[in-house]
């Protein structure tokens, strides 16, 4: 399937899957098997995850196994439901036999997961908790249950495993889901509601038992009674009934009987779908009475059956002359009547004495229908549903009638929106559809009505109603997986859960005179699936070359990029295709969507995207423009694309990418006025809520941001990534006795990446608060020992500069578990270093042996001098001294100094400086080359600034501190002036008119500061109606306080260069105080000023 690049995740972003709606477990237990394996394959980071046998073989209660790398322990997965009771609700007895059977799995599991479709269950929970405890008495598994509403929190989380195997909710793969839903419903839909059976009007009551006299016939009443049987929805029954009576009887019966039981033979058959040997019965049936005008009836209807609607009409005229009343006749003419006879003309053709009951009602419907004369559809079908408020037929009618002009309203997406006006009437319909399935589902010749669920799918998906549309497609498919909307319909969403081979089983149950253009690409992208490429490509092209619409072509044209591509074959089957479909949106569209960044086509796909957007006059076009450009991270232009085919009360997921291009284009204002106008409850969705946090964030409007936090945390309070993101929201507000209380809530067994464990213990270590410093910060480094950031937060962050390193940290006495332990040869200068590990899988890499293991058991209780003889230190056994014993924390700080530049020999961050003791005070050579070097940079920066060419707080960046400290020593500078503008004169002039004639005014930090150093902060700020600050600017001086406390802790001073000379200033306690004072003066000022939202009135970048 075509898949677009997106990301939604941005670096500085806390958004994460911009999606929050229901989704159904999968249509079967194979496929929730697939999806647990690719499931826990992720959550455990795994590589060595097993589906376990295959149907028919015993599998010991485990049908995914694998270990779970987070902890090391080996874990099975039992996924609840195989064939009848799939999705039924787990009971207790059925958990305790499957751990019974998981007890015979071998090797011995760690973890045993029984993984259910059903909701979450606290008595199941509390019974997995009681045989958790008796198995860990027993020195056996752990059990847990993972019930539905666990499971799609964990899907949720991975967004590979959520594209894949519910692409149609994922907010990726979306241009594959609306383009093959342009195909499929211009196809699908269309010839659905056309089809409500070409025949359905005729299969209710064919009057096969008129004419009977009224002296008694036993035959003919056993006839009528197997007549019944039929219409009550049980050919197969009465076929085989009727056949039995034909053989035993037959011969002896009168004409007209004859033609009675051969006729309902061919009623029987025709309500199975077998319409050839239908029409042969029915005509056959006519010859015992040919000039009876029910017999002539049914002759019309073996020529109407056999497609030869010139004759049938004639006869059917035939028929109406000789019996006016005939209703079967009527019906069929009906059928059979020329297109170009409008309803009006057919009905004036139809006799008086005709009675206007169920079957030519819906046949006179579904001529309406097809003329689209709707306003007549729809009077028919209401006038069928006076008549029977049980047919189904009636209510499929009613309801195809008012989803046609819905279905052909509905505005493009990456799903269809219906206008708020049809919602009631897609309501309506919806439930009448959902009437005839019931209704049908109860007959044995439901197959003739298959295009009653296919509709109903497609009505439920509409309003958004997934689990059921899923529900119904797996009724259907086990009432008849054989009829064409229903195979079409499985092969399409067994194809978008990537489960190719099915999806092609599905396909190649249509006959072929069944099979669409649209199936054809569907085969073809099922190619593309399976390895076959080049087949897919010239299938694809085959297609494209015979359609005559072109917005099919342009589908079929996509698809054979997507085939090309894969083979390796894109850019020029793009170029062609783009060259022959002259502006086509979608072939460009798609070209970017596929080929490579830098690939030159793409680029001219691009270009030539620009150049067409003014022209562009079809929403779907507008949509796949906007899709193309954020694909190439073109937010601005994509957001302007996006708002010409979304509402904030629209489809969910074309305004979730609205604002993310917003959010990404830093246009803060419109991405706030968008995300406030949408629906209430839209708004509390998981991650809406974290869109919004987002955009009040990025906009510097932080207790809104952390409204909607609080909100997404509400639902997930588990979600580690928004909880961070609420960290660092308090920080900035200043409430870190918040961040305090949860951080002593954090256990040293939290889970989450590397990155956001070591965040934690760092935040832990500035705040000191918690007691999880360093076994997370540990944890995280060991997990990411290959990235550099994780040694130079553990060495720098927390034992250099942190509390943490400040703190005496107790030095064991003896050889313990999380200790290690340095041992030397006897005798010898070979040295041996093991930390004895108790978290999961220790790592040879990095000298560690599990903490229980045999060679640990030697080492237990040793002290420093002790010896021991370890046989596994070379051929023969060796006795080592014991040298040193360390904790392992520390023993991995300085296995990090010491080993970062062999590591990361491209990475100085960790820069160390040599110095020989011998050397006297050449020694310190390097040390005073890099003030030199500073120095000389220093007067650089300076002359920079002297000549206006870089501002004041560019001046601290480059020089590498505070623009407040810049600012403060340009002001007692003998040399240095402060510089008030950057420009020429014309633009200091026009800035000072600005300023003069504006209501309000925003105050930048550096300003702010000197004028408070001043003293002339309030005078200043009284010229104006007012003044206020932005979020930035708070955060920067609460951050100065925060560098001030730090320094004056420290003790500490800097070293510059005087002259030639070198002076080591050390800061006093006074003037550290004096600075803490200066800098908490201006925060205070900055506290009490209005708080503007960090909105430009336009976009500063495009």
């Amino acid at each position: 399937m075509i898949r677009p690049c997106q990301n939604i995740r941005q670096p500085d972003s806390p958004m994460t899957n911009a999606l929050a709606r229901a989704f159904p477990p999968p249509a079967d237990w194979q496929a929730f098997e697939r999806l647990a394996f690719d499931l826990y394959t992720v959550v455990w980071k795994a590589t060595d995850t097993v589906m376990h046998g295959r149907r028919g073989q015993a599998q010991a209660g485990v049908d995914v196994y694998g270990t779970d790398t987070r902890n090391g322990l080996f874990t099975g997965v039992q996924c609840k439901g195989k064939d009848q009771d799939y999705g039924v609700r787990l009971t207790i007895p059925e958990l305790q036999a499957e751990v019974v059977k998981a007890k015979t799995f071998t090797p011995p599991l760690d973890v045993f997961i029984l993984a259910t479709t059903a909701d979450d269950d606290a008595p199941i929970q509390a019974e997995a908790r009681k045989l958790s405890a008796a198995n860990k008495l027993a020195g056996l598994f752990e059990v847990r249950v993972e019930g539905w509403g666990t499971l799609k929190q964990q899907i949720t989380n991975h967004d590979a495993v959520f594209e894949k195997h519910f692409p149609d909710l994922a907010p990726t793969n979306l241009l594959a889901r609306f383009d093959q839903a342009d195909a499929a419903r211009a196809n699908d839909t269309a010839a659905i509601l056309a089809e409500t059976s070409r025949l359905s009007g005729l299969l209710e009551n064919l009057g096969l038992n008129k004419g009977a006299t009224d002296a008694p016939d036993p035959l003919n009443e056993r006839i009528k009674v197997l007549s019944a049987i039929i219409g009550q929805g049980e050919p197969e029954v009465a076929l085989r009934m009727l056949e039995t009576l034909e053989r035993d009887e037959g011969a002896t019966a009168t004409a007209r009987n004859q033609f009675r039981i051969r006729a309902n033979i061919g009623s029987a058959r025709m309500q199975m779908g077998d319409y050839a040997g239908a029409a042969r019965d029915f005509r056959a049936s006519a010859l015992f009475d040919p000039t009876w005008p029910n017999a002539m009836a049914i002759a019309a209807l073996a020529d109407l059956l056999e497609d030869n609607k010139t004759e049938a009409f004639a006869a059917s005229q035939a028929a109406l002359a000789a019996d006016p009343a005939s209703a079967q006749a009527a019906s069929v003419l009906v059928a059979s009547a020329p297109d170009s006879l409008s309803v009006g003309a057919i009905e004036a053709l139809l006799p008086a004495e005709v009675e206007f009951s169920g079957d030519l009602l819906i046949n006179l419907h579904n001529r309406a229908s097809r003329l689209g004369d709707l306003v007549r559809a729809g009077a028919f079908a209401d006038r069928a549903l006076a008549d029977d408020p049980d047919d189904w037929r009636a209510h499929s009618a009613r309801a195809e009638t008012d989803l046609q002009p819905i279905f052909a309203a509905a505005t493009p997406g990456p799903g269809y929106r219906v206008e708020p006006d049809k919602l009631e009437t897609l309501a309506s319909a919806t439930d009448h559809l959902r009437t005839a399935w019931d209704l049908l589902k109860r007959r044995h010749d439901a197959a003739r009505g298959a295009h009653v669920p296919a509709n109903l799918i497609s009505a439920l998906e509409l309003a958004g109603e997934v689990e059921e549309a899923a529900t119904v497609l797996r009724a259907a498919v086990a009432l008849f997986p054989d009829q064409p909307p229903i195979a079409r319909l499985e092969a399409q969403r067994l194809a978008f859960a990537d489960e190719w081979d099915a999806a092609a089983i599905a396909l190649a149950r249509l006959q072929p005179a069944d099979v669409q253009p649209h199936d054809r690409l569907l085969a073809a992208q099922i190619q593309i699936n399976t390895e076959r490429p080049g087949e897919a490509l010239a299938n694809a092209l085959a297609v494209r070359m015979e359609a005559s619409d072109q917005r099919f072509k342009d589908f079929a044209g996509s698809v054979a990029i997507e085939a090309a591509a894969k083979a390796g074959d894109g850019d020029r089957v793009a170029t062609a295709l783009m060259d022959e479909s002259g502006g086509s949106i979608v072939i460009r569209s798609v070209a970017v969507m596929l080929l490579e960044d830098q690939s030159e086509v793409r680029q001219r796909a691009l270009v030539e995207i620009g150049n067409l957007i003014d022209a562009i006059d079809d929403p779907r076009d507008t949509f796949h423009a906007a899709e193309a450009l954020y694909a190439a991270k073109d937010f601005s232009r994509a957001a302007d694309l996006y708002s010409q085919v979304s509402t904030p009360e629209g489809d969910a997921r074309t305004i979730r990418r609205r604002l993310i291009a917003l959010y990404n284009s830093d246009r803060r204002r419109e991405a706030r006025e968008l995300f406030e106008s949408l629906p209430a409850a839209a708004r509390q969705q998981k991650r809406n809520a974290e869109l919004g946090a987002a955009i009040y964030t990025k906009s510097g409007l932080l207790a809104l941001a952390e409204k909607w936090l609080d909100v997404a945390l509400k639902a997930d309070p588990s979600d580690l990534e928004n909880r961070l993101s609420w960290v660092r929201l308090q920080d900035r507000l200043g409430a870190l006795g918040k961040v305090r209380a949860w951080l002593k809530t954090v256990q040293a067994d939290l889970e989450g990446s590397p990155q956001e464990l070591m965040e934690i213990a760092r935040t832990m270590d500035r705040l000191g608060a918690g007691s999880a410093v360093l076994p997370l910060a540990y944890r995280a480094l060991r997990a990411a020992y290959d990235d550099s950031r994780m040694h130079l937060a553990y060495t720098i962050g927390i034992f250099i500069t942190g509390r943490t390193g400040r703190r005496e940290i107790r030095v064991p006495t003896q050889v313990e578990p999380d200790t290690a332990v340095t041992l030397q040869l006897v005798g010898g200068s070979k040295t041996l270093t093991y930390v004895l590990e108790t978290l999961p899988k220790p790592r040879i890499e990095l000298q560690e042996i599990p903490a229980d293991g045999d060679l640990a058991s030697k080492l237990l209780g040793l002290s420093v001098g002790d010896e021991v003889e370890l046989s596994n230190a070379g051929p023969y056994p060796r006795h080592f001294k014991v040298t040193a014993v360390s904790d392992k924390f520390l023993h991995a700080h300085h296995r990090s100094l010491a080993d970062f530049e062999a590591h990361f020999p491209d990475d100085k961050n960790l820069g160390q400086f040599e110095i020989d003791p011998e050397e006297d005070d050449q020694r310190f050579e390097p040390i005073f080359e890099s003030v030199r070097q500073r120095a000389a940079r220093g007067r650089e920066i300076e002359e920079f600034y002297r000549t206006g060419s870089i501002p004041l707080p560019l001046f601290g960046k480059w020089a590498g501190v505070p623009p407040f400290d810049v600012w403060d020593a340009i002001r007692f500078s003998p040399d240095l002036i402060l510089m008030t503008c950057i420009g020429t004169a014309e633009e200091m002039t026009e800035g000072g008119r600005r300023v003069a004639s504006a209501a309000q005014a925003v105050i930048d930090p550096v300003t702010l500061y000197g004028l408070v150093r001043l003293g002339i902060h309030w005078t200043v700020l009284a010229a104006f109606p007012e003044v206020g600050v932005v979020q930035g600017a708070i955060d920067l001086l609460r951050i100065l306080v925060a560098d001030r406390k730090d320094a004056k802790r420290g003790k500490g001073g800097s070293l510059h260069m005087i002259g030639e000379e070198f002076a080591f200033v050390e800061t006093s306690a006074d003037t550290a105080k004096a600075l803490i004072a200066e800098a908490e003066e201006v925060l205070a000022v900055a506290e009490g000023l209005p708080l503007y939202a960090a909105e430009p009135d336009r976009p500063l970048s495009s």
